[in-house]
């Protein structure tokens, strides 16, 4: 039988049929970002003639690949800055309507990719979904502002990385019926910077109307940074490279390397930036492109006709924290008053959650970075009559003697359903939860209500019930969880979440 061929906007791409679906790959999306467009709002990919080879993976964006990648279960791949911009797609079938799910893949904005085969769609495809991965610009590549240092350059962007998402998402809107996809049922989804990225979507007036519910694994966009932040961080990398401030000539000279080795100096590009920000590489509030941060949209009701379907791990930070017993708070919790600190710990000590120090202060970091920006997004989003839906990922790992826990990322192979990494998640992890989770994540891209046979029936999530899907070793309904934990932090001033 034939390889499928399907015609874009741009031109045709050819894919490869396999036993339960189609994959197309390396389909670019957008312009290669080189040249004058480097750190420039994504343009659409110029039209190619023939026929493209869609039959195996294109290049990721430049970046470090790391052991944690590995153990992750991701697979090294050449990196090119100028062939990135590309995505994949895997369908059922060419014919019908079917939804689409778009998955964002996470990194903190500095690693990761749509071909990395942990975030392999095809059992997506195969239950009937249309699936779609995309790469975007990493690093200083994606998160640089320098619209201060070159006023004059009509095509900079405050957010180049968030520039390709919403080009992505538009290819689709204008592509996807050519590979059966529905154009009007479109889910995004992502964890950890994909979340971000996802929940900046959700704030970004230029994504309107190009998706229809949300998923954000493990991340929230609540802290963004500011304009004078943003100038700050790109005047330290530009004396980094000897770029003088208006040389563009000088700016698109420097090689890929060069960039991708001076973007990695962290203590360098924070130096002297006001306000302390913790993150070298974020999103930068723009008025265009992303003009409100934290909980405002949620808050101010904008988005009541997005599904939502939200939720953490449980024990997030023992991903990053298993080489010693951290002695005291992260350097991410901005907490100056020793009172409050006081307090929070006593609750959380009272709460069971820890007895050891180090243990309390990752209960705490685990809840400020993760457990309470999803609650409170949560909140505000059924508050305003969303649709809204909350889960908490419990099944712990037997990896490193249990230490792992239910640890950051390890919810993605269930949702996928592609349990192949033993170093993270065991010899036998559970296939019935991941039949369960990737079922229930497949009917909510399908109804924008999740459920599985093997669960029971999912509530919405409500400001007085709570009610969240806990999964794990066995999956139920339970009501506040960590409240008293959660209520802790409401008597925080807002300025520890990173929002004003």
């Amino acid at each position: 039988m034939m390889d499928p061929i399907v015609k874009t906007e741009a031109g045709a791409v050819r894919g490869v049929r396999n036993p339960t679906h189609l994959t197309f790959r390396n389909i670019p999306y957008a312009a290669p970002p080189v040249g004058r467009l480097r750190f420039a709002a994504a343009q659409p990919a110029p039209p190619w003639a023939g026929v493209l080879d869609g039959t195996g993976p294109g290049p990721v964006a430049p970046q470090r690949f790391e052991e944690i990648d590995r153990r992750l279960g991701a697979v090294e791949l050449p990196s090119d800055e100028a062939g990135a911009l590309h995505l994949t797609v895997h369908t059922p079938g060419l014919e019908g309507k079917r939804p689409v799910f778009v998955w964002i893949h996470g990194g903190s904005y500095t690693s990761g990719s749509s071909a990395w085969r942990i975030y392999d769609g095809a059992r997506f495809a195969r239950d009937g979904v249309v699936f779609v991965g995309f790469n975007y610009r990493l690093g200083a590549f994606g998160f640089l502002d320098l619209r201060a240092h070159f006023p004059d350059d009509g095509l900079l962007t405050a957010n180049p990385a968030l520039s390709d998402a919403v080009l992505a998402l538009r290819w689709i809107r204008d592509n996807i019926a050519a590979f059966g996809g529905d154009p009007d049922s479109v889910t995004i989804a992502g964890e950890s910077a994909g979340a971000g990225m996802v929940t900046a979507l959700l704030t970004s007036p230029q994504a309107r109307g190009l998706f229809h519910r949300a998923v954000p694994q493990s991340g929230m966009n609540f802290c963004i940074q500011e304009p004078e932040q943003s100038a700050a961080i790109a005047g330290n990398l530009l004396r980094r490279l000897g770029v003088r401030a208006g040389d563009r000539a000088a700016l698109e000279a420097v090689s890929t390397e060069t960039l991708l080795q001076a973007s990695e100096d962290r203590a360098c590009l924070l130096d002297g930036v006001p306000g302390g920000p913790h993150l070298a590489w974020n999103m930068h509030r723009d008025p265009e492109t992303l003009p409100t941060g934290g909980y405002e949209p949620f808050a101010a009701g904008s988005l009541s006709q997005i599904d939502l379907l939200i939720g953490t791990t449980a024990d997030e930070n023992k991903l990053r924290w298993l080489a010693e017993e951290p002695t005291g708070i992260d350097e991410g919790v901005d907490i100056d008053d020793p009172e409050q600190v006081r307090r929070l710990r006593e609750v959380y000590r009272k709460a069971g959650r820890a007895e050891k120090e180090w243990e309390i202060s990752e209960a705490i970091v685990n809840d400020l970075s993760y457990l309470v920006p999803a609650t409170r997004a949560a909140e505000e989003h059924a508050r305003h009559g969303g649709r809204t839906f909350m889960y908490l990922f419990t099944w712990r790992s037997p990896v490193l003697d249990g230490r792992l826990g239910a640890c950051h990322a390890l919810e993605n192979a269930f949702v996928f359903d592609r349990l192949q990494s033993p170093e993270f998640h065991g010899p036998r992890p559970p296939q019935w939860l991941a039949d369960a989770i990737h079922g229930a994540w497949i009917r909510f891209a399908r109804t924008g209500r999740p459920g599985h046979p093997l669960l029971p029936e999912w509530p919405e999530f409500d400001p007085e019930s709570r009610a969240v899907m806990e999964l794990g070793a066995t999956c139920r309904v339970v009501y506040d969880p960590r409240g008293r934990e959660f209520r802790a932090w409401r008597d925080l001033p807002a300025s520890v979440f990173g929002v004003a």
